[in-house]
């Protein structure tokens, strides 16, 4: 039987194809931290300060739940008790950068996975790239 020919890279090859990995990661990330940043209203006022609104579901909910069941909520109130503020000159801005970096990273995450899986899966043997699967750890 003939034995396949192996293709060794240098330290210096694997660096060369990580950065290439990374630089694909960060780009992925700066495009969805820009689209976060640029609708950065709509995610605050939908995504994170949504529950801040007495006609969010769960609030819905838990006041129909609480009154089916005759017990006197706070869920059932007309607004929320909260207050928010900047402390900082910029906090609003500091806000946004951080939120659309973070939301950045979040949305492209699974991004980020299969890039660091493409340079990680060359250097595994063909076991160990299937018993990486998840759904074949509970085949018996």
């Amino acid at each position: 039987m003939a034995k396949k020919e192996v293709n060794e890279m240098s330290f210096l090859d694997h660096l060369e194809e990580l950065r290439g990995h990374l630089i694909r990661i960060v780009i992925a990330i700066v495009i969805v931290a820009t689209l976060v940043f640029v609708f950065s209203r709509f995610v605050f006022d939908e995504i994170i300060f949504a529950p801040l609104e007495m006609n969010f579901l769960t609030y819905d909910f838990l006041c129909n739940g609480a009154n089916f069941l005759g017990v006197d909520t706070t869920f059932c109130a007309e607004e929320m008790p909260m207050i928010l503020q900047n402390r900082t000159m910029g906090g609003q801005f500091q806000a946004d950068i951080w939120t659309a970096i973070l939301g950045g990273f979040i949305i492209s995450f699974p991004y980020v996975v299969y890039q660091l899986w493409k340079f990680i899966s060359p250097g595994l043997h063909s076991n160990e790239r299937k018993h990486s699967r998840g759904c074949n750890a509970f085949v018996a």
